[in-house]
């Protein structure tokens, strides 16, 4: 039997061995591992969730895997577990670990602050959830501060109200619910599909109508794997549509234009425009149309503090267009004047049937590095200047492929019309373009990227010198607080006037000249 003293002699040596075991295993396991700071309630579709928080140097974070069982969503990771892709009910969105970006759909979000990798588990943070998965999930989302609590849908069917406003030349299609509840329209030559992608129904007293006006033969409901909505079929006058939102949420309204005289073929040239053979004359810079990008569910890009391109556009093309109509004296049409939808090619078909003599589309940029910065002014071109400006190209034609989906019909003869007619202006639109990159670099005191071509096919189709402007960065943290500001936005709408008057001098000295000279 061992002495006392031998036996607090061995006892000390153990825990002096398990105090060295406790220490190894608090530096080794990891911090995720640690215990929950407490809990963020998801309602999805009614259901509560509690989605545990972890505390990151204060700052809270939810497991990804986590949040993706919750909405019965996978996950697919690649080896090194630097992107996932997420899939939820068709949609899928896909983080990028090292530039902190997700895309979703044709939106692309700033994730900060960053996601965290702890033990081969990505961490998000709640603005993450709220964002990324609000996209994702078709029913909208809303956040109740004081329970902590985003909510997903509701429980119920949504209600639908569809009203139809006939015209000569145009047809509206009015729709109006109540909530948040995300609607898609999906528009092909025969007609357009308008639906509701919630699996908890839909309720409307609109009836199955025959409208037979020439540009609606007739109106639907009907619902298809999940998805609730109106089916519109067009008739032989359908010729282009629009989308418009009015109000905040919950309404909707789709234009339906008819074929007229003036549809078809396309808009003169501008070097023949509303001039006789024998008119000599100079020719004048009269109108401008300015298309402020995106719009309605196509945000564009978005900032880290959630500020979206299609806000940004809007306001710098409505500053733009005062300038030119009071103290130019121009006519200025704008392809939007709110938040609403619109697909690529209604943009162009629009500045051609205004007859309009320049096109000018405007954009705010983004990158997946964080320190790209500066203004870049593009016209057309099939073959693009680089590889950023191929990826740029692809990025802004994808945004709008959904919303699209061949917004005019009839377009194989007269595509080809407009193709030949916007062969006539790259150089004309390639002067337009260095008129506005140096009066952005002048005035913005901002890196010149340079003039480049790409293949927008928003210039596509364009029957005058046509320009797109990607005006800054919108995803580098300190161009988007300047973007924030009315100040820098003004400055940005003074540089395009006076590019715009540049390039009418440049261009009316120049037809002076060859007027005077008999030249055509």
């Amino acid at each position: 039997m061992p002495k006392a003293g031998s036996e607090l002699h061995f006892n000390r040596e153990r825990f002096t061995f398990l105090l060295l075991i406790a220490a190894m295993l608090l530096v080794a396991v990891p911090v995720d591992a640690q215990q929950p700071a407490g809990n963020l309630n998801l309602s999805i579709e009614g259901v509560i969730h509690r989605v545990p928080v972890y505390l990151f140097d204060e700052t809270e974070y939810l497991h990804l895997d986590d949040l993706a069982s919750r909405f019965g969503a996978s996950l697919l990771y690649d080896e090194a577990v630097v992107n996932v892709v997420i899939e939820f009910r068709g949609t899928k969105a896909m983080l990028s670990m090292k530039e902190s970006l997700t895309t979703v759909g044709d939106r692309l979000f700033l994730i900060e602050p960053a996601p965290r990798l702890a033990e081969g588990r990505i961490l998000v943070p709640p603005s993450f959830v709220k964002r990324v998965f609000g996209a994702l999930y078709p029913g909208g989302v809303s956040w109740d501060a004081e329970r902590r609590l985003l909510e997903f849908g509701s429980g119920g069917p949504l209600s639908v109200e569809l009203t139809l406003e006939l015209e000569r030349e145009v047809s509206t299609l009015r729709f109006r619910w109540g909530g948040d509840a995300r609607c898609r329209v999906d528009v092909d030559a025969v007609g357009a599909w308008i639906h509701f992608p919630l699996a908890r129904g839909l309720n409307t007293d609109f009836e199955d109508t025959h409208v037979g006006n020439g540009v609606i033969e007739d109106i639907r409901f009907g619902h298809t794997d999940g998805t609730y909505g109106f089916l519109v079929t067009f008739g032989p006058r359908f010729h282009l549509h629009r989308v418009r939102e009015a109000g905040d949420s919950g309404e909707l309204l789709i234009d339906l234009f008819a074929r007229t005289r003036s549809s078809k073929p396309p808009a003169a040239p501008l070097a023949s425009r509303g001039r006789s053979p024998a008119d000599t004359g100079p020719r004048l810079l009269r109108s401008v149309v300015i298309d402020p990008g995106h719009g309605g569910t196509e945000t564009g890009a978005i900032g880290s503090t959630g500020l979206q391109e299609k806000d940004v556009v809007l306001d710098v093309a409505s500053r733009l267009a005062r300038m030119l109509r009071d103290q130019a004296g121009l006519d200025v049409y704008l392809t939007r004047e709110s938040d609403q939808l619109l697909p690529l090619a209604s943009r162009t078909a629009l500045a051609n049937h205004q007859r309009a003599d320049l096109f000018i589309s405007l954009h705010a940029n983004a990158s997946t590095s964080r320190g790209a910065r500066g203004s870049e002014t593009y016209f057309l071109s099939v073959d693009a200047t680089d590889d950023e400006a191929r990826n740029l190209a692809a990025l802004e034609n994808r945004v709008s492929a959904e919303a699209e989906r061949q917004a005019v019909a009839d377009a194989g003869l007269e595509m080809i019309l407009w193709d030949m007619a916007q062969t006539e202006y790259l150089v004309e639109s390639s002067r337009l373009a260095e008129r506005i990159q140096e009066e952005l670099n002048n005035l913005l005191n901002t890196p010149n990227r340079g003039i480049k071509q790409a293949p927008f096919r928003v210039l596509e189709g364009a029957t005058m010198p046509a320009v797109l402007v990607e005006m800054a960065f919108i995803t580098n943290p300190e161009e988007e607080l300047l973007l924030l500001t009315e100040s820098f936005r003004q400055r940005i709408a003074t540089a395009l006037y006076r590019s715009v008057l540049a390039f009418k001098r440049d261009y009316e000295t120049m037809s002076r000249g060859a007027a005077e000279s008999g030249r055509p």
